[in-house]
């Protein structure tokens, strides 16, 4: 009887422990500690309800983040520092290398208003080029884009003249249904 119930409780011990664990993450108790040291399934169901945890976590950052940020830039009142604020955020959510912001001016043509690190413009100006016609782009189909390379878009510009090849995405900034500018990274 001693060694059937050893057994049981050796079995069920670990399945009542993640079962806390879950009931304590249910509750909101993103601190609790979850034992992922089993080497079977249970052991590994626990390792996801810690990756699931783990991500709760930083949804929770993030949006803490973004929202102290939000309320931040609401107090500015100069429109170069809310766009730099912008581009900020997004570099540190998505550790993108550069941001560039175009406007379209009265005249319905785009000017970069601002540009993510600051220090490294003077050198970029092909990529500045390259990223008005890809804005281009992003107006005219009023809609997030996407080329994960560069040179191997024809209409961004000849791949040879493409010196450092990467990604890039574009986001349409509108107001009251109007493209008035865009974000590209």
């Amino acid at each position: 009887i001693f060694g059937a119930w050893f057994f049981a409780e050796k079995l069920t011990s670990p399945i009542r422990n993640l079962k806390k664990s879950a009931d304590q993450l249910a509750q909101g108790n993103l601190a609790q500690e979850i034992d992922t040291t089993g080497k079977d399934e249970l052991g590994s169901l626990a390792n996801s309800f810690a990756k699931m945890r783990d991500a709760i976590r930083k949804k929770i950052s993030d949006l803490h983040f973004l929202n102290n940020t939000a309320e931040a830039m609401a107090k500015l009142h100069d429109q170069t520092e809310v766009f730099m604020t912008a581009l900020k955020v997004v570099k540190v959510q998505t550790e993108v290398e550069l941001g560039v912001i175009y406007l379209l001016n009265k005249e319905k043509e785009l000017e970069n208003v601002t540009f993510y690190p600051e220090s490294e413009i003077s050198h970029l100006s092909a990529n500045l080029e390259m990223g008005k016609i890809f804005a281009k782009k992003v107006i005219e189909q009023k809609q997030f884009l996407f080329i994960p390379d560069t040179s191997k878009d024809q209409t961004l510009a000849e791949p040879e003249h493409i010196e450092d090849p990467k990604a890039i995405f574009g986001i349409p900034m509108v107001d009251k249904d109007q493209v008035i500018g865009v974000m590209c990274f």
